[in-house]
């Protein structure tokens, strides 16, 4: 299992993750409604068009999971 470094978290709306790679990770969560939130991420530094194909690709996957166990 990989480690990450999560250096902050502001007022449990942003959080920053950087990851063994040495890409950084920002989330911000956003709420919507009484039960309805959103969630936005972008991931940093990464080399290649083809890397940020795959972190996309990934992120979406992980998302689609989040959305299915908060349902």
């Amino acid at each position: 299992m990989q480690q990450h470094l999560l250096s902050n978290c502001y007022k449990e709306k942003q959080m920053r993750i950087t990851w063994p790679d040495g890409t950084n990770v920002k989330a911000n969560f956003y709420v919507k409604g009484d039960k309805k939130s959103r969630v936005a991420v972008q991931q940093n530094r990464l080399a290649k068009a083809a890397d940020m194909a795959r972190a996309k690709k990934r992120w979406h996957g992980a998302l689609d999971r989040l959305e299915v166990l908060l349902a």
